[in-house]
């Protein structure tokens, strides 16, 4: 991005696993002040990979809920470019949720499951991680073709 606007611009991550693993009862507004605080010009949700799998509609629509009052809440002191990711390990009924969110809620959604069908988008295909868990993220390849596929999302 400095690349593109000519300045470095100010970057804040927050962690979305808390949320992930417990979107039923979450406080979206109270543990996401900061970030709503923060005021981004550009807004990149990547959640979903430690979302349980759906086991009813209310879940689902609980996790739908939870995210667009992400989205709101991003947006209540500025008008930020909103991009929402799919799950890198492609997940039907997440991915989804994720996309019909975006949808209703004019952001952007950027489909990367199919990065996930590409082994040599996993650190395992780096080196071999005794912890399987760790070697199924994405290695800095995957990283890269996620960052792609967001920024040729935002540009078209």
């Amino acid at each position: 991005m400095a690349e593109l606007t000519g300045a470095v611009p100010d970057i804040m991550i927050q962690s979305g696993a808390p949320f992930e693993r417990g979107y039923t009862n979450y406080n979206v507004e109270a543990e996401f002040a900061d970030v709503f605080a923060f005021a981004p010009d550009l807004f990149v949700l990547a959640i979903g990979e430690n979302v349980p799998a759906f086991t009813s509609e209310e879940q689902k629509t609980q996790f739908k809920d939870g995210v667009s009052r992400i989205i709101n809440g991003v947006r209540a002191r500025s008008r930020p470019i909103v991009v929402v990711r799919s799950c890198f390990w492609a997940s039907e009924t997440k991915d989804l949720a994720l996309s019909q969110v975006s949808q209703q809620a004019g952001a952007i959604f950027v489909n990367i499951g199919a990065l996930g069908e590409d082994e040599s988008n996993y650190a395992r295909s780096e080196r071999y991680y005794e912890n399987a868990g760790v070697g199924a993220h994405p290695d800095d390849k995957g990283m890269s073709e996620i960052a792609n596929a967001i920024v040729r999302a935002v540009l078209s």
